[in-house]
This record gives structure tokens, sequence and C-alpha cells, in this order.
């Protein structure tokens, strides 16, 4: 391995991390939205 690639593999790990976080804070917002959602229509049902 040259040292391009020992330099190149920590910082290609930190973006998928980065980007692994990004999206798991955009599932939890979506999931949170939706709950919120089903509440409001089954309040507004009941």
């Amino acid at each position: 391995m040259s040292d391009n690639q020992i330099n190149l593999f920590p910082l290609s790990f930190n973006n998928l991390l980065s980007e692994a976080q990004e999206s798991l804070t955009f599932a939890r917002s979506l999931l949170s939205n939706v709950g919120n959602f089903r509440k409001r229509i089954i309040g507004s049902i009941e």
C-alpha cells in the first residue's frame, strides 16, 4: 500500500461515518414527523 492510499482510507471512512450519521438523523426526524402526524389524525378521528 502506498502512503497516499493509507492517507485516503481514514478520510473516506470518516466521510462514510458522517453520511451514516446524517441519514440516521434524517430517518429519526422523519419517524417523529410520521408519529406526530398519526397522533394528529387519530386525535381528529376520536
